[in-house]
């Protein structure tokens, strides 16, 4: 590509269309999953969200991984055909 041939990348930007969050959605094929301060705090409702933050940032690193480890495992069974094993 010559030198009068590359895009400016600000040409770009100006002429890039901007896509809403629901199209971008739509097209994804990835599935990711979260654990929130809610939702340690709907399990623990007398914990106060500093206690939930420190609950969720000292278990981060058990807890992230065995998602993705059961997640891969439902994956899985799903792709031999049958049940998802526990």
């Amino acid at each position: 590509m010559s030198k009068s041939e590359e895009i400016n990348p600000d040409e770009l930007v100006r002429r890039a269309k901007k896509l809403s969050v629901f199209a971008l959605a739509h097209h994804s094929a990835n599935i990711c999953a979260e654990i929130e301060v809610k939702d340690v705090k709907e399990l623990r409702p007398d914990w106060t969200t500093e206690q939930a933050v420190e609950f969720l940032r000292e278990h981060r690193e058990l807890i992230g991984p065995e998602m993705l480890l059961r997640g891969l495992t439902v994956l899985a069974g799903l792709l031999e055909g049958g049940k998802y094993a526990n």
